[in-house]
């Protein structure tokens, strides 16, 4: 049975591997698509300053995807065990996490742009300023990961089971929606009711589909999050590449529908793999 649940449990964890490398893929597509090309188009025309669009561009793209190779590369090499498929879950958690801090410290970021650019009128040079919540990402990150490599790590247990990686994961969300709140004009508490209301209820369901996957609260919390991380990471990618659609019902029709579909297709395969261990 020990063997079976075990093979059960990797077979899981590939899944989670799965849809985060098809992610990291669509991230690329996507700064390709939005950011690389357009921008590079500028570079053509004589008159544009050419330093700074090159700078804009490599803040764009380092924004989109160090912090998550970064994350990557150091939750697998912090990660003690032998199993192979630990390492590469361990780099895609500690990478979802690196998401809600990304979106998080953009968040704060945007109020230090007008400042820093003040004190610091080269555009190229502010711009190079202006990507410290990059820097803030990779520190704390740094901070639990090295936590975590140090401490006796269990076999057949990952990050998910790290009581700070769990608090980190869900406060970094928590911390995400809830200042978001505060900024939306009068009239629009629906829409702020609905901004908390649809990720919660996400997060709920996730958490009794996979009642099975994990015996402690905390950690299906935590893998709860992980499902929800993936629908909204996959309806950001969808929003970016339908930008040009005429219709704003139709973009929120696609891009809501594409990350429906990935979020159940994640739990649907997850709670699969769970139900053949008796």
């Amino acid at each position: 049975m020990a063997t079976k649940r075990q093979t059960s449990e990797n077979s899981q964890r590939k899944i989670t591997i799965i849809f985060g490398y098809s992610l990291f893929v669509a991230a690329l597509v996507t700064v390709m698509v939005s950011t690389v090309i357009p921008l590079s188009k500028i570079l053509f025309n004589p008159a544009s300053m050419h330093l700074n669009v090159i700078t804009m561009l490599l803040s764009f793209v380092a924004a989109a995807i160090v912090p998550f190779i970064v994350a990557y590369v150091i939750g697998d090499k912090t990660t003690r065990t032998k199993n192979r498929v630990t390492h590469h879950y361990n780099g895609i958690l500690f990478g979802v996490v690196a998401y809600w801090l990304s979106m998080f410290f953009s968040f704060i970021g945007s109020s230090t742009v007008e400042p820093i650019r003040q004190a610091i009128p080269e555009f190229w040079l502010s711009t190079v300023v202006n990507s410290w919540p990059i820097l803030a990402n990779i520190l704390i990150i740094t901070i639990i990961a090295m936590s975590y490599h140090s401490r006796t790590q269990k076999a057949g247990e990952s990050v998910l089971q790290y009581r700070p990686y769990q608090l980190l994961l869900l406060s970094s969300v928590v911390a995400t929606i809830a200042p978001s709140q505060l900024y939306l004009a009068d009239g629009y508490q629906f829409v702020s009711l609905l901004y908390v209301a649809i990720p919660a209820l996400i997060i709920g369901i996730s958490y009794v589909v996979l009642r099975k996957t994990h015996p402690s609260k905390l950690s299906r919390l935590s893998s709860a999050v992980v499902a929800l991380s993936f629908g909204i990471i996959t309806m950001g990618f969808a929003g970016q590449l339908t930008m040009s659609t005429n219709g704003i019902l139709t973009i929120l029709a696609i891009t809501g529908g594409v990350g429906l579909a990935a979020w159940v297709l994640y739990l649907w395969l997850i709670a699969r793999l769970a139900r053949r261990v008796k």
